[in-house]
């Protein structure tokens, strides 16, 4: 499952939530070109983000690939900048806290 965080359509896209069910690539075609797209790998604990991993995207033509391992299945990817990265983190807590804030 991928839930863009800024609104716009995953295409134009400057933060992405991937919900992987299990390993393998996943790939995002974007319309953006990014510069320093990064993966974190967390979850939510007790109303807050905890990242657990932080790598970079891998970058296509088409867009990003994302290449997810086992233990990153069932955990929560934030794609996004990485100078971006605390923002959207922030955003997640209040998504996960107060659904309605996502409307």
């Amino acid at each position: 499952m991928v839930l863009s965080l800024d609104g716009q359509d995953i295409r134009r896209s400057w933060a992405l939530l991937l919900m992987p069910l299990r390993p393998g690539l996943i790939r995002v075609s974007t319309d953006r070109v990014w510069r320093k797209a990064t993966v974190l790998t967390g979850d939510i604990h007790d109303g807050q983000w905890r990242t657990c991993e932080t790598a970079p995207a891998g970058k296509t033509e088409a867009g990003l690939v994302v290449n997810v391992g086992p233990d990153q299945a069932f955990c929560l990817l934030l794609v996004t900048e990485s100078a971006n990265a605390s923002k959207w983190c922030k955003a997640i807590e209040r998504a996960m806290n107060d659904p309605a804030s996502l409307l």
